[in-house]
């Protein structure tokens, strides 16, 4: 009995890795496209804010980051882990300690990965709407089931 548990607990370790690490490629994917074009500053990442999250940027003595965040009232509150291992935890972003942030909870980042399809098809109607705006920006497919 207690075998069997392990095994599950371990798939589902397993499995709950494998769902962060796709999403982060999506997700690097996404910020790629924006910081390419430029639309990667406050006002514009604020745009593709979708139900309770959204992309912000971070920055540090360093440099910054664009990320996806949990967000409350418009701010970030967390952002999305690189591992199982982070939830919940507090990072200083290329060590300064002026930066520091916290990683999405368990429970935020399952929601998140749960929502990705809905999120995605409104980043691609706001940059649709951006296109209409800005003209000679290209044209992107994201899809999440198809990540290189």
């Amino acid at each position: 009995m207690l075998k069997e548990i392990g095994r599950k607990a371990y798939e589902v370790k397993r499995l709950t890795n494998e769902r962060i690490s796709k999403t982060n490629e999506v997700i690097q994917k996404i910020v790629n496209i924006l910081e390419a074009n430029n639309l990667d500053d406050y006002q514009t990442l604020r745009r593709f804010d979708y139900k309770d999250y959204g992309f912000r940027r971070i920055r540090s003595n360093v440099g910054s980051e664009v990320d996806i965040w949990y967000l409350e009232d418009g701010y970030r509150v967390s952002r999305f882990p690189a591992s199982r291992e982070d939830f919940g935890k507090m990072r200083y972003l290329h060590g300064d300690f002026n930066s520091d942030f916290y990683f999405m909870s368990y429970e935020k980042t399952k929601e998140f990965i749960e929502i990705l399809p809905e999120f995605i098809e409104n980043l691609k109607k706001v940059l649709d709407e951006i296109r209409k705006e800005v003209e000679g920006l290209p044209s992107y497919e994201i899809n999440i089931n198809k990540v290189e």
